[in-house]
């Protein structure tokens, strides 16, 4: 079986998104997303915040079990 390395990190970000933004964005002030540009910049992570109060970035890993 092939696992797409890919598809596979394109949904653990996309399921850290939708948890952040339920669980945490109203109370930050902040809408999470994923930084799409992080493929072709060095030094970028995987989700950025909207507010720049809270500067911070998160790197998402998906580890098979």
């Amino acid at each position: 079986m092939t696992i797409n390395s890919r598809a596979k990190g394109k949904k653990g970000e996309l399921e850290v998104v939708r948890l952040l933004n339920e669980n945490v964005g109203v109370e930050l002030a902040c809408v999470f997303s994923r930084e799409l540009s992080q493929t072709q910049e060095k030094g970028k992570a995987d989700i950025k915040c909207t507010n720049p109060a809270w500067d911070f970035e998160i790197e998402v890993k998906r580890y098979g079990s």
